[in-house]
């Protein structure tokens, strides 16, 4: 029994972006409050990632992220590939590969759908595949994005 973990992140998209290609970095905490059984401890990430729009409807994306914590350090990389569907809807392939000291490397790929709820508010949904045998064979996630100016 007990909580897991929650993890609380800042993004900021920095300056010299164009219409057609951004970039943005990511400072996330872990605040490790579920119980031992539930935890991976107090960890802390810094990534960034770059899009570049190919035309008004595909984009493709890069993200690295180093993180630190928990007496661990890992390293992980993923390009995607989106595909806008409508004006509020959106599709994407990912990949993922990680590397973590004194562990085996891990390999994803899977697929999301983005919801622009509101202008500043987008819902996503998402699934990712293990690709070798040291990945987790399946992993489900949401989430909620909130743009302030």
């Amino acid at each position: 029994r007990g909580a897991g973990d929650s993890t609380v992140g800042v993004k900021w998209a920095g300056p010299g972006s164009t219409e057609r290609t951004a970039w943005a970095l990511l400072a996330s905490g872990v605040i490790a409050r579920g119980d031992a059984a539930f935890s991976d401890g107090r960890q802390y990430a810094l990534a960034a990632s770059v899009e570049h729009s190919f035309n008004d409807r595909w984009s493709g994306a890069l993200y690295g992220s180093h993180q630190r914590g928990a007496g661990q350090r890992s390293t992980t990389w993923s390009p995607s590939l989106s595909l806008s569907v409508t004006e509020r809807l959106g599709t994407y392939l990912e990949a993922g590969f990680t590397h973590a000291n004194q562990q085996p490397d891990q390999a994803i790929a899977g697929a999301g759908l983005t919801w622009m709820l509101r202008p500043n508010v987008q819902l996503d949904a998402s699934f990712d595949l293990g690709l070798n045998r040291n990945s987790p064979d399946l992993q489900l996630g949401t989430g909620i994005a909130f743009y302030m100016q």
